[in-house]
């Protein structure tokens, strides 16, 4: 309903410019434009039309001021214009909290703290993606103590977060460093997009990975020769077995299933134009915080992952970057061709194998239980979801402590690719638990800590970013 009534506005400007053409009303026009757009999320178009707006403003010794001046700092936030939204940002705050004799630190007081609560938690997690984490945690208790619900619950987890406001120089011993170091020279894809292409970003920096990523090159190798290697013909086997199962459950057993407005954005930002590049994309509903990919295509994550980064796409692309390379670079198949070659040569009975059939009898349970109705499955203590995506980081979808790593390498670089910035994956990261299903890893595994994991992060963000 509301996005018509701002079309419906839209519509009754564009009438009024045919009509009109003094310079007035196109100062009346602009800034009611900039609302529209900004309110229907279209950021592009609202940052353009309140830079118009500052322009005319400025022709005549004004300046862009309060309410629109709040528009406008988000607008450049949304857009990954941090520096920019920093500077208005700080103008913002400064101006609207003189008016009524307070500082930054008094913001709480304020008659507005309501819808200062609000711009505090953007201006906040700007600095955070500027990577001044000094700041952002500053503005996040700000933004709490005016009430701001989403910012109190952000502010109590990071508070207690392990590697918030850590100082690489100090906290980080020599001997990881040089470890550090090793994964850069071994996982490290840094993309460099061509101006000139027409490609879209997205997929252009997934087909540039796949031509250039070693392991992926080598599998493609093996693959192609024939007769295939007698270890990875069965681990090709055991994955063709387990993808009709996950298939008929997810995709025809949870029917019916309405692709939402966040599954469609994340999918665009995710792989631009090549819609072919993930078979399919879903949000399950489940409190825990959960994602993964399998080695079909599919990309899953949990309501209860959304809910937590407060439905931020700048958060959650990171994570679901991550799965994609694990699903691109084939992951399972090769560890799957590991183990396989491992138990041959120690001669021991396929657990993996054990393993995929474990999980579909959980999943035929699980189904079976719920009687075959949609609702029941996610109503019931049975949920469908949880169960198979319980199962995969137990069994064939899950990944070594290196795949991990270079997961999380290019899911950062994905991010800057993007204009995000690498930040929002570290981010992303630190909003989590250790004991979140996210995190979950095989009991016996070597996996990396999640500690660990956004310690390698910062270490090369730092390296790359801080003045020497």
């Amino acid at each position: 309903m509301q996005v018509k009534k701002y079309n419906e506005c839209l519509e009754f400007c564009a009438k009024w410019e045919k009509k009109l053409s003094a310079d007035n009303y196109e100062s009346m026009l602009t800034p009611l434009k900039a609302e529209c757009y900004f309110y229907q999320k279209d950021y592009n178009n609202a940052e353009k039309y309140l830079s118009q707006y500052e322009s005319i403003l400025n022709e005549n010794g004004c300046k862009l001021s309060g309410y629109y001046l709040g528009l406008y700092s988000t607008a450049l936030y949304k857009l990954y214009r941090y520096i920019e939204a920093d500077r208005t940002f700080d103008q913002f705050f400064r101006e609207s909290l003189a008016e009524e004799g307070l500082q930054i630190d008094e913001v709480y007081m304020s008659v507005n703290n309501g819808y200062m609560g609000v711009k505090l938690y953007d201006y906040a997690y700007n600095s955070f993606f500027m990577g001044d984490e000094i700041k952002g945690m500053k503005l996040l208790y700000l933004s709490s103590l005016c009430g701001y619900k989403w910012a109190s619950q952000d502010y109590s987890h990071l508070n207690k977060c392990a590697t918030i406001l850590m100082d690489v120089k100090r906290d980080i011993k020599y001997n990881v460093i040089n470890q550090f170091v090793k994964y850069v020279d071994i996982y490290d894809f840094r993309y460099n997009y061509d101006p000139n292409s027409s490609a879209n970003v997205a997929e252009d920096f997934w087909n540039c990975l796949l031509k250039e990523n070693e392991s992926y090159l080598q599998l493609q190798d093996k693959m192609t020769q024939e007769p295939k290697r007698k270890m990875l013909q069965k681990a090709l086997y055991t994955l063709a077995k387990s993808k009709a199962d996950i298939q008929y459950f997810l995709q025809e057993k949870c029917r019916p299933y309405q692709v939402g407005e966040i599954e469609t954005s994340l999918v665009n930002q995710l792989v631009g134009g090549n819609k072919k590049a993930l078979a399919d994309f879903r949000i399950y509903p489940a409190d825990n915080s959960n994602a993964f990919a399998t080695p079909y295509g599919h990309i899953y994550l949990t309501s209860g992952i959304v809910l937590k980064y407060h439905f931020n796409n700048s958060l959650l692309i990171g994570i679901c970057a991550h799965e994609m390379t694990h699903c691109l670079c084939q992951h399972s198949l090769v560890n799957l061709w590991k183990q396989y070659e491992k138990e041959r040569r120690n001669r021991i009975i396929g657990g993996i194998a054990a393993g995929i059939y474990a999980t579909t009898m959980a999943v035929s349970a699980g189904y079976g239980g719920s009687r075959g109705n949609y609702d029941s499955i996610f109503n019931d203590s049975l949920n469908l979801f949880t169960v198979i995506s319980d199962a995969s980081y137990y069994f064939q979808f899950k990944y070594s402590r290196l795949q991990e790593i270079e997961s999380d390498l290019v899911a950062y670089r994905f991010c800057e690719a993007l204009g995000i910035g690498g930040y929002a994956y570290i981010m992303a990261l630190q909003l989590l638990d250790d004991n979140d299903m996210y995190m979950k890893a095989d009991k016996s595994s070597n996996h990396p800590t999640l500690s660990y994991r956004i310690s390698f992060l910062k270490w090369l963000y730092d390296r790359e970013h801080r003045k020497k």
